[in-house]
C-alpha cells in the first residue's frame, strides 16, 4: 500500500462528511482540495475528487476495511471537516455514526 492511497480513502470519506448536510461550503471545499492536492494523488484521483465535491454520486464508497487500520486518524479527521464551518447537522451526526460502525467501534461512541 502506498501512503496516497490512504490518503485518497481518508479523503472520500471526508467527502461523505462534507456531503452530510447536503452542502459543501467554502471551507470545507478549500480543506478538501488542499489536502487532496497535498497527498501525493494523481492528476486522474483529483480530478475524480473535485467532481466528487460537485457529484457526490460520482464517487465511490472508501475503502472501510483499509480505514479500519487507521480508525483514530480517520475519525480524527472526519470530526475536523464536521466542525470546519461552525456547525454540525444532525445528518452529519449521524453519518459519524455510521462511519464509527463502519470502522468496528461503538456507533454511540463520540467522535
Amino acid at each position: 500500500m502506498k501512503p496516497s492511497d490512504l490518503h485518497r480513502e481518508v479523503i472520500k470519506l471526508l467527502i461523505q462528511v462534507a456531503w452530510a448536510d447536503q452542502q459543501i461550503v467554502d471551507e470545507e471545499r478549500d480543506h478538501l482540495l488542499t489536502t487532496a492536492r497535498s497527498s501525493g494523488l494523481s492528476d486522474e484521483e483529483l480530478a475524480d475528487i473535485e467532481a466528487a465535491l460537485s457529484d457526490p454520486a460520482s464517487m465511490t464508497p472508501p475503502d472501510f476495511e483499509l480505514l479500519k487500520r487507521y480508525k483514530q486518524d480517520a475519525k480524527r479527521a472526519a470530526t475536523v471537516l464536521m466542525r470546519i464551518d461552525g456547525k454540525v447537522s444532525a445528518r452529519e451526526v449521524a453519518l459519524l455514526a455510521s462511519i464509527n460502525e463502519l470502522l468496528g467501534e461503538d456507533p454511540e461512541m463520540d467522535i
